[in-house]
């Protein structure tokens, strides 16, 4: 993603601290100045609620799409990237709208949170389980007004389901059936061959922001990108942040105990056609008057529908609004609509029941608005703040990755706390359909279907873990069958080939100051390190320890095979042609001294700390590198965290914990 940003339209804007801003809140007479990232479909939309305030930037990657909002508020500076509009202008920003692909939402959000400013994300909150638990606790320790952009969270309907179900209404709830019309989008979809001409109006490397480049082609973009998997999350994501909050919210869930998805067809790049996903939940604490027993959730889209309940009159639509959910209670069926609306039971009882949910007579967006100017110790949190849209959005994303993982061919058992699968093993691999080479073979159909390598199923299933944040230790070994692209970085030394490029880097900008960095060591195979490892331990042996004492002693020095990080193609040894010796005066060399003082600058961390044994098991080693992405090599720097710290930490100063723009060394992030 190149930094190609600028600004447009000139405006003076006052700081907000000029008002009294500065303490945290804004009186309600003062108007917020609002800046707008993805402006060009529903963030028009959004926008339209939002006039009330100040309109002060917008941002969006294709100005074609964006036009009628860049001509509807011509006033508000225009931006390209989003980086480049807070640098800017984040001093006079008071809250951020969010509404791009989904895969960007996160990180967008996460950076307007850590500068204090309040965020409304469109749905899905996020593009994976762990980026929604990460601004869950981004909103809590900022204190900043966040809504997901649900708006049905603010409408009758979902008050009214919960009422009737806390009020026991129905009965105790343990299957609930759910379903959309959509996608009314391309799913089902190869990846297409044909590289289309990027148009003079869109700027395609901010639109690929932190997933993996691909060549353009018209159909991802502006609208279509929902089916495919890098960018979107398909119906589910769509739709479902609309049709389950009112069985999320009225039923009190929190994280399932176990989730099993199918599907039409599945293929690597895209969404399938047609999906089912069965939540299943463990008992919940009683709400109001009703019990709340185990229950099963099932999400249905492209087509396919839940069966009809008793009682409803034939050729009565279940679809209402594009969906709907159905509760079956042991006293009451309850079916509600999109968005929760239009409840209705069964038997045809129109309950009265006690009002026990806060009544929203403004928009979603204003809801949001009121709360970014209350006091953060005595705010009303909006209808979809990210405590609930935050757990609520793990759901419905655990469920994608549920569908994605359907070739385990089991049902997945998920750990919500710490957001893993339980029943994934670590050597476990799988497979998914890359194209079905359909034809016609005098008159039958042919399928030469062609699949992936073998794909390690657990590291698939860890979202939170980019690459370049691995973690190889004695409590996380790398997989039996781990292996990694490698490209010379030096001296014959080979690294990780989306890495080897930082090194260069590097290597290159020391020698510009006149500092000579030498590679003595790099990617390892589990071969050489267990070469390395027997040596070690023959060596203490001949020096008169035991075997068991040569391997722990070892084993402090050297990693075991299959834990170290050479093995990841991430990490190298750096010395300097004065001083070749792998010992801790290294430090004290001018070449070392540049690398503390220097190389956070190109994504790399001193990992092993002279203070940080205890932590990492592995004595201090001044000379060992490691690659972990710009934004987090800067973090890591300040914060003094070492890796195995920084990965634990609850929110540690200014993380984002996502994909990191940053990272791609081969991109061009200078300007």
């Amino acid at each position: 993603m190149r930094t190609s940003a600028v600004g447009l339209a000139g405006l003076t804007i006052v700081p907000s601290s000029v008002f009294g801003k500065a303490a945290g809140q804004t009186a309600p007479s003062d108007k917020l100045n609002i800046a707008a990232v993805g402006i060009g479909g529903m963030g028009a939309a959004n926008l339209s609620n939002m006039e009330t305030e100040n309109i002060v930037a917008l941002c969006d990657v294709d100005w074609q799409y964006a036009k009628g909002t860049f001509d509807r508020y011509s006033k508000a500076k225009r931006y390209w990237d989003y980086r480049k509009m807070l640098d800017d202008m984040g001093k006079s920003i008071d809250a951020v709208l969010v509404a791009t692909a989904d895969h960007t939402h996160c990180i967008i959000a996460a950076e307007a949170m850590t500068l204090g400013k309040h965020v409304y994300v469109q749905k899905p909150l996020t593009h994976s389980v762990y980026e929604s638990r990460l601004l869950t606790k981004l909103a809590k320790k900022y204190k900043v007004a966040t809504q997901m952009g649900n708006q049905g969270a603010s409408g009758a309907g979902v008050r009214q389901v919960c009422d009737w179900i806390w009020n026991g209404e129905i009965g105790e709830v343990k299957r609930v059936d759910t379903f959309t019309d959509r996608p009314i989008w391309p799913q089902g979809l190869m990846r297409p061959s044909e590289v289309d001409q990027i148009p003079e109006t869109l700027n395609w490397d901010l639109f690929i922001g932190p997933a993996q480049m691909r060549p353009y082609n018209k159909i991802y973009t502006p609208w279509n990108w929902r089916g495919w998997w890098d960018f979107g999350t398909g119906a589910l994501g769509d739709m479902a942040c609309h049709i389950l909050h009112p069985v999320f919210k009225g039923l009190q869930l929190g994280y399932p105990d176990r989730v099993q998805g199918s599907s039409t067809a599945l293929l690597t790049d895209c969404a399938p056609n047609a999906q089912m996903v069965k939540y299943v939940f463990p008992a919940r604490a009683k709400k109001e008057k009703v019990n709340m027993p185990e229950v099963e959730v099932t999400w249905y889209d492209g087509g396919l529908t839940p069966p009809r309940p008793a009682g409803v009159p034939a050729g009565k639509s279940l679809n209402d609004s594009g969906g709907g959910a159905i509760f079956y209670g042991t006293k009451d069926t309850l079916i509600c609509g999109c968005y929760g609306v239009n409840p209705w039971l069964v038997s045809g009882r129109k309950p009265e029941v006690p009002k026990m949910n806060r009544e929203i007579t403004a928009s979603h967006e204003q809801d949001w608005i009121r709360a970014c100017k209350e006091n953060p110790q005595s705010r009303v949190q909006t209808s979809s703040d990210f405590s609930e849209a935050g757990p609520f959005n793990e759901m419905v994303v655990m469920g994608v990755l549920a569908v994605r993982l359907q070739g385990l061919n089991r049902e997945l058992e998920w750990d919500g706390e710490k957001m893993k699968f339980k029943n994934i093993g670590a050597n476990e691999t799988m497979q998914i359909m890359i194209e079905d080479g359909f034809t016609i073979h005098n008159g039958h159909p042919t399928f030469n279907k062609r699949y992936t390598d073998p794909i390690n199923a657990q590291q698939f299933a860890q979202e939170k873990q980019e690459y370049y944040l691995l973690l190889a230790n004695t409590d996380n070994p790398l997989p039996e069958d781990w292996t990694v692209e490698t490209e010379e970085v030096q001296n014959g030394y080979e690294m990780d080939a989306r890495v080897a490029p930082a090194m260069q880097e590097m290597i290159d900008a020391a020698a510009a100051d006149g500092v000579d960095l030498l590679v003595c060591s790099a990617y390892r195979s589990i071969e050489k390190q267990q070469s390395l490892f027997d040596t070690s331990v023959q060596n203490y042996m001949a020096q008169g320890m035991t075997e068991e004492e040569a391997t722990a002693k070892t084993a402090t020095e050297t990693a075991i095979p299959g834990t170290s990080e050479h093995q990841t193609g991430l990490a190298a040894d750096i010395v300097t042609p004065t001083h070749q010796t792998l010992d801790p005066e290294f430090a004290d060399t001018e070449a070392g001294q540049w690398l503390s003082e220097h190389a956070y600058e190109y994504g790399f961390v001193l990992r092993y700390p002279a203070d940080k044994q205890d932590v990492t098991g592995i004595i201090y080693e001044s000379w060992h590198y490691r690659f972990v992405g710009k934004t987090h090599a800067k973090l890591m720097k300040e914060s003094g965290l070492c890796l195995e710290e920084y990965l634990q930490q609850e929110v540690p100063e200014g993380y984002t914990g996502i994909a990191d723009p940053y990272a791609d060394p081969q991109t061009d992030l200078a300007q």
